[in-house]
């Protein structure tokens, strides 16, 4: 069975994203699940999201999440 996750933010950073699904990865992992996970903002992106400027980064990255 093949899971796709669509999610704000990328894997391993966000830990409200982290304690909702991201720690039962490993467990559907192991019982045959095959996990795809599809964030909407890049790690590239992520990098300077909540950081003072870059704001036409911050909106390119965004727009190209949902694209």
């Amino acid at each position: 069975m093949k899971i796709l996750f669509l999610v704000p933010y990328p894997p391993e950073v966000a830990p409200s994203q982290r304690f909702r699904f991201e720690q039962y990865f490993r467990l559907l992992e192991e019982e045959g699940r095959n996990i795809t996970v599809r964030p909407f903002i890049s790690k590239k992106t992520w990098g300077y999201i909540y950081k003072r400027g870059y704001f036409m980064r911050k909106i390119s990255g965004v727009i190209w999440g949902f694209i």
